[in-house]
């Protein structure tokens, strides 16, 4: 099987897409999963712009290449909307890629950058995530159908029908993932189209945006 065949079946699955993941047909950065970047500290990440890395001789970010999106690898798509230079976005990074590491068949996840600039990069440096680029020419047609109103969020999305599940999917994966029997029930109430938290949870958000 050739490359080129792969590459069209993959746009084909993207044509039929639907919803939110209709607006992704477009080639998209694929970053590899490399657990050693994963390991640097918040603050050190927060300071390492692309600026002083050429000031202090690290490396420059390696654009990987483009693939196609492809839906039916996994059950849902979880939307990362976050910004390297915010502190809850780096606490959220390791969570939300050991999560998706450990749920490969249901879960793929697509970083959606808040920045312009190659700096925006280090957030999917070593995740394993596609990236949706300040110059994604969807990008603000995205964002717009998402309803994006927080930085960081995960934001669930059914491959199936590109309908938008939650976009508590951060607050879910950071109440149940700690235990099989919670990752369980947050996949069926994703399954149910609920928000997949835990009723305390549910309910101290519900109190907070009132």
């Amino acid at each position: 099987m050739d490359q080129t065949s792969t590459i069209s079946r993959s746009n084909q699955r993207n044509r039929r897409s639907r919803g939110a993941l209709a607006l992704l047909g477009d080639p998209m950065p694929k970053y590899e999963y490399n657990p050693e970047l994963l390991q640097q500290s918040s603050t050190f990440l927060r300071k390492r712009t692309a600026r002083n890395r050429v000031s202090t001789g690290q490396e420059a970010i390696v654009q990987p290449e483009k693939e196609f999106y492809d839906t039916s690898r996994s059950e849902w798509t979880l939307i990362f909307v976050g910004d390297p230079t915010n502190r809850n976005s780096l606490r959220c990074r390791p969570l939300l890629v050991d999560f998706v590491q450990r749920h490969t068949e249901q879960c793929q996840c697509i970083y959606l950058t808040n920045r312009e600039g190659t700096d925006a990069l280090v957030l999917a440096e070593g995740t394993g995530f596609y990236v949706v680029e300040w110059s994604h020419p969807n990008r603000s047609a995205l964002i717009q159908f998402l309803a994006v109103t927080r930085v960081p969020s995960v934001i669930v999305v059914e491959n199936r029908s590109g309908r938008r599940i939650t976009d508590w999917g951060m607050e879910a994966i950071d109440a149940r993932s700690d235990s099989a029997g919670g990752t369980k029930e947050m996949f069926e109430a994703w399954r149910r189209r609920g928000s997949g938290l835990p009723l305390c949870s549910a309910l101290t958000t519900a109190c907070t945006l009132s």
